[in-house]
């Protein structure tokens, strides 16, 4: 047996006689925080701001939903994953 989640499945390519048993059962969620410009000026939270709205919005949703590599899709987006639990 093989324990691994969907995006590192779908880039192995040395599959042998594997195959998948449970299928969306391990979630391996991504996330996105802005760091306090307060603490760290530095940081460019506008940018940030603007990358967090776009992927968290309906345009970036809609690009990870039909991200996919050779025809398999790795990633769902927080809409599609959050139904798929209901």
């Amino acid at each position: 047996y093989v324990l691994t989640e969907s995006g590192t499945w779908t880039r192995f390519g040395n599959r042998g006689a594997l195959t998948v048993l449970v299928d969306d059962a391990l979630a391996n969620p991504y996330g996105i925080l802005l760091v306090n410009p307060e603490r760290h000026p530095h940081v460019r939270a506008d940018a940030a701001r603007q990358l967090i709205d776009w992927l968290t919005g309906p345009a970036g949703q809609k690009v990870i939903e039909n991200f996919s590599i050779d025809g398999q899709q790795p990633f769902r987006a927080i809409a599609s994953a959050a139904a798929a639990c209901d």
